[in-house]
């Protein structure tokens, strides 16, 4: 989204450096994951809901498999405290691809501006919280 950190650099360094990038795309009150191999072609992307550029079905669907793949998920979210513990829209997307409330996801970074790093956020029960956190 417009306000949060632009990591597109980092997407495209990691496509040329060989490295598989998924993307979500909301579907219901779920996210699904798309596997894509370049972010040039705006034929490829659309506006999905919240108005987010998404990948279109031409991307070949992609399931994590959490005890398997190692996988580094970069998360958005309004507010983050140093404990991983994340605010975001609301929605429960990422509690819901993560699954696991109450525990660290593993390969999980939140991404966010510095000002968006908090002391603490309050949480619920079924929150799943990130590894770590990283702003720019």
């Amino acid at each position: 989204m417009a306000d949060e950190v632009q990591i597109q650099q980092l997407l495209e360094a990691a496509i040329s450096s060989g490295k598989k990038l998924v993307l979500p795309v909301v579907s219901g009150k779920a996210l699904e994951w798309r596997e894509v191999e370049s972010l040039d072609s705006e034929k490829d992307f659309k506006k999905g809901h919240f108005g987010i550029w998404e990948p279109t079905d031409k991307w070949n669907k992609w399931v994590p498999c959490f005890d398997k793949d190692n996988v580094l998920w970069l998360v958005p979210g309004v507010g983050f405290d140093k404990n991983g513990n994340r605010l975001g829209m609301g929605g429960g997307y990422y509690d819901r691809t993560f699954g696991t409330a109450g525990k660290k996801a593993p390969g999980t970074i939140g991404v966010v501006f510095s000002c968006q790093v908090v002391e603490k956020i309050p949480t619920m029960v079924w929150d799943a919280p990130v590894e770590s956190v990283v702003s720019g």
